[in-house]
């Protein structure tokens, strides 16, 4: 599975995680921030389709000054499966800042 991922050019690897997310957020309705996933991953969605969302901005869903980003937003949750569903939701959004980054020529490392 991994390696047919692999394989998949860089829109539908966003895609296929993005996918994974939406199947996953309504388990998260009740929480604290999601209404932000739920902008974010449609934001993540219009850099796919058009490459008009910058890394930045959709970084800022993820981690800000205010201390609102989804990354601390999550640690808040006390849920076992509900945090597994703010791992694949951060993780899709993370991928796509990620791939955001390099179709704008920035040399970003978000994930390691």
């Amino acid at each position: 599975m991994i390696e047919k991922i692999n394989e998949m050019n860089a829109d539908l690897q966003v895609a296929f995680l993005l996918t994974l997310s939406e199947k996953v957020i309504c388990m998260l309705s009740n929480s604290s921030g999601y209404k932000d996933a739920v902008e974010a991953i449609d934001l993540c969605w219009s850099w796919v389709e058009n490459k008009n969302i910058s890394g930045d901005t959709i970084y800022q869903f993820l981690d800000n000054a205010d201390e609102t980003g989804l990354f601390i937003l999550m640690q808040f949750e006390e849920n076992e499966l509900k945090m597994k569903a703010w791992n694949c939701i951060i993780d899709a959004i993370a991928f796509a800042d990620w791939k955001a980054y390099i179709e704008q020529g920035k040399n970003i490392y978000l994930l390691q």
